[in-house]
């Protein structure tokens, strides 16, 4: 397996992997009561959201696809999206175009494309796997949200956020994960900026093996329920040590 950065040719395979990897995730579940009863549904949402952030500058898109050095490759099937990770730079600062994409009218066209798309399906309520009112409340939940991993980077302006990170259910516990998060780390190392996360009960300690360091829960509630995560910080290599003694 190898990992490289997300295209178009690859995007319905990923956006395939993605619906699997997140068909019962917390929010999701909460989200789209119905999902399972409209499969193809979550696939459409990935599609339209992978298809955005593939043309918007400072995010990036990373995969890891398979290949015959695997010891489960099957040539019949072929190369498959074992998993992939959206990160985004957030700050001001002038980031690395090479690795975080440059803009163009292109790309402005279709993302604006892929949004349009979307504010369709979601303002003629088109979905039928959503449960609009839970939307509705978890988005103002959302809103009114106190961050505690902003907290803990003291609203730190420069960052990378770790949006998702998804594995095939077929190929997890192979080490995909880690993989995936090799490159954020990487850029966090290089760029000397933290990285924050929302992490699954269940995805905690995949973090927490790689240095992230855990800052207790991130709870979003309302009316009858309640999603808890963790939240993850991961600071650059050196700089850890410094910021949990307050030096």
């Amino acid at each position: 397996m190898h990992s490289l950065p997300l295209d178009l040719t690859l995007l319905p395979a990923c956006a395939t992997t993605a619906s699997l990897a997140f068909a019962n995730d917390d929010v999701f579940a909460f989200l789209r009561p119905f999902r399972h009863q409209y499969p193809g549904r979550l696939r459409d949402y990935f599609i339209r959201m992978l298809r955005s952030d593939l043309h918007m500058p400072g995010c990036a898109i990373r995969v890891i696809v398979s290949d015959d050095t695997d010891d489960w490759w099957d040539e019949r099937v072929g190369s498959e999206v074992l998993g992939f990770a959206l990160w985004e730079r957030v700050g001001k600062e002038a980031f690395d175009g090479e690795a975080w994409g440059k803009d163009g009218w292109m790309k402005r066209f279709e993302r604006n494309a892929a949004k349009a798309e979307t504010r369709y399906v979601s303002f003629f309520h088109l979905d039928p796997s959503y449960d609009y009112h839970r939307l509705q409340a978890y988005n103002a939940a959302l809103t009114n949200k106190i961050n505690p991993i902003h907290e803990a980077l003291n609203n730190h302006q420069e960052h990378i956020w770790l949006s998702f990170l998804g594995v095939h259910p077929r190929y997890q516990r192979r080490g995909i994960g880690k993989r995936l998060l090799k490159w954020g780390i990487e850029r966090s190392n290089t760029e000397r900026v933290p990285i924050g996360l929302a992490a699954s009960p269940d995805g905690a300690s995949l973090y927490m093996s790689v240095g992230f360091q855990d800052l207790g829960p991130a709870v979003l509630n309302g009316d009858g329920w309640r999603i808890e995560d963790r939240a993850m910080v991961r600071w650059p290599d050196g700089e850890g040590r410094k910021r949990r003694s307050g030096i």
